[in-house]
């Protein structure tokens, strides 16, 4: 149950997810909020943040959270760079990927489930995430979102049988980063 403050108009904003910073800049024209795909963290200030028309929001609804972060802006971009990439990396190994993801099962292959680590966030170069459209603009921003992207790729499942057993009763699934994806250049 949530609490009745969020049913109250604009405690709950549904953010859009483009593709480009022209999609974007309609959507913002609109009156949507919006953000890119692989937007950065002073673009995500920027356009939601306390200052923006959304700042005081509760929740924010992201049509889609697949891809959506694209890296650490320099503190010139207004961004919080390495420094804040490292601390978030350190929280995240500390209280979201640190524990067991175990057991459903007394015998601990059947009821663990072992799980590729996500891509750690970078920091991005200097001059890129602080603005959608010059990002796009800029070969070394593009670059950066093009491998970013290519490493976010989906994880497959893998089947590991068990010595002996039979497939129906025995062994237990893992997740696999698959190989046949390229990073682009």
């Amino acid at each position: 149950l949530a609490p009745r403050s969020l049913a109250a108009p604009g405690a709950t904003v549904r953010v859009a997810i483009a593709a480009n910073a022209s999609a974007i800049a309609a959507m913002r024209l609109a009156g949507k909020a919006a953000l890119s795909v692989a937007t950065s963290d002073a673009e995500a200030k920027a356009s939601l943040g306390r200052e923006s028309r959304w700042g005081s929001a509760e929740v924010l609804h992201l049509a889609s959270a697949e891809g959506i972060f694209g890296g650490w802006a320099d503190a010139a971009s207004g961004g919080g760079g390495a420094a804040a990439r490292d601390r978030f990396e350190q929280l995240m190994r500390a209280y979201v990927l640190g524990g067991s993801w175990c057991c459903s099962s007394w015998y601990k292959p059947h009821g663990a489930f072992d799980f590729a680590e996500p891509v750690s966030t970078s920091a991005l170069p200097g001059g890129c995430g602080r603005d959608e459209r010059v990002d796009e603009e800029t070969a070394v921003c593009m670059r950066t979102q093009q491998r970013r992207r290519a490493a976010q790729r989906p994880f497959e499942f893998r089947y590991v049988p068990a010595r002996g057993g039979s497939r129906a009763r025995d062994g237990y699934f893992s997740l696999e980063v698959p190989s046949r994806v390229a990073e682009p250049p």
